[in-house]
């Protein structure tokens, strides 16, 4: 998507200048261990991730892990792939169901560390169902789907912790 190109660039190019300090701010263990290292190992690439906004209701679409803690549906860009056929692809792996992507509402940065470190942007948008009452039933083990009101997505595990509080200045 050509009008997507210049937003991604601007977020990539601030992105790597910060990434030292934002990777040994989130990775305190690693940067302790690295003391002699500047900047401390990096992941070998930033992971490009899609996220969708659905709203019905007043209640927000979640994915919620097998591990208990829950995030926005989406996932990978695949190369040479449109963030908004990633999102579309993404949803109908998840649930099966197709959505109309919208606004481009957000762009996150977040690096943690589970087996290996990991590198992600976040582009966060407004999407609705093309089928707004359909019922909304996982096709991939690990993850469920939930619709949250705004007091229960207080509640939650909702990770990346930054996305979290974005939602709730918009919603």
């Amino acid at each position: 998507d050509a009008t997507l190109c210049p937003c991604v660039l601007l977020v990539l190019c601030g992105t790597i200048l910060s990434v030292a300090q934002t990777f040994r701010k989130h990775n305190p263990k690693l940067a302790k261990t690295q003391k002699n290292h500047y900047p401390p190992p990096m992941p070998k690439h930033i992971e490009l991730i899609v996220r969708g906004i659905i709203i019905r209701d007043q209640r927000l679409l979640i994915c919620v892990a097998s591990g208990g803690y829950c995030y926005l549906p989406g996932g990978h860009i695949e190369f040479g792939e449109s963030a908004e056929v990633a999102l579309k692809r993404e949803l109908v792996e998840e649930c099966g169901q197709k959505i109309a992507v919208g606004d481009l509402l957000a762009c996150h940065e977040h690096t943690f560390s589970t087996k290996k470190s990991h590198h992600e942007l976040n582009l966060t948008f407004r999407c609705r169902l093309l089928n707004p009452q359909a019922v909304i039933v996982s096709r991939e083990p690990g993850i469920t789907f939930a619709w949250l009101d705004g007091k229960e997505l207080k509640a939650a595990d909702f990770r990346p912790a930054a996305m979290k509080h974005w939602l709730h200045t918009i919603w």
